[in-house]
Formats: structure tokens, C-alpha cells, sequence
């Protein structure tokens, strides 16, 4: 057993204006789908709503479905929905 500590995840949000902020998640494969992002998420939803933010926005990977299904799953259903390229940007109202 090794002493070396490795991030298994991260979330963030960043503020972008107007009661927006911008959505940032990664899971590390191996340890997806075994609640690490559940986790995050609830966190960060917890404190964008502490901070008033009821806008939430994510650029998400066209073919990267499971991370929109995940996403939406907490969020609900995007109420906006660009694609540019192999990019999709997305829209979510955060309700408390």
C-alpha cells in the first residue's frame, strides 16, 4: 500500500453573472458509477443554491450521453440544448 493520495473526482462552480455559474465534473473512470458524483453534485447544488445561482450551465461532450443522463438526472431536464462541433452545451434552471 503506497502513502500517495489521488483525487478520484472533482466538482466546481463558477460564477459567471446573473445568478449563473458554470458546471465542472469528472469522475475518475474506474471509480464512476459507485456514488462519487452523486456526492459532488450534491455539494455543489447545495452551494449554488446557498449562493443564489439558479442558473446552471455545462459544455459537455456530444457523445459523452452518460454524463448528460447523470447530470440531468440531478438537475432535471436541460431548458436549453446547443451543439457546436462535437460540443454540447447545456442549460438547467436550479430550483430548491
Amino acid at each position: 500500500m503506497s502513502d500517495r493520495v489521488e483525487p478520484i473526482g472533482f466538482g466546481q462552480m463558477i460564477e459567471t453573472g446573473d445568478g449563473e455559474a458554470d458546471l465542472s465534473l469528472a469522475v475518475v473512470d474506474v471509480h464512476q458509477r459507485k456514488g462519487v458524483g452523486h456526492i459532488l453534485m450534491s455539494h455543489l447544488i447545495a452551494s449554488a443554491t446557498m449562493r443564489g445561482w439558479n442558473i446552471i450551465q455545462a459544455d459537455v461532450l456530444a457523445e459523452n450521453t452518460a454524463a448528460i443522463g447523470a447530470i440531468s438526472t440531478w438537475l432535471g431536464s436541460p431548458v436549453s440544448r446547443h451543439t457546436e462541433s462535437n460540443r454540447v452545451k447545456l442549460r438547467w434552471h436550479l430550483t430548491a
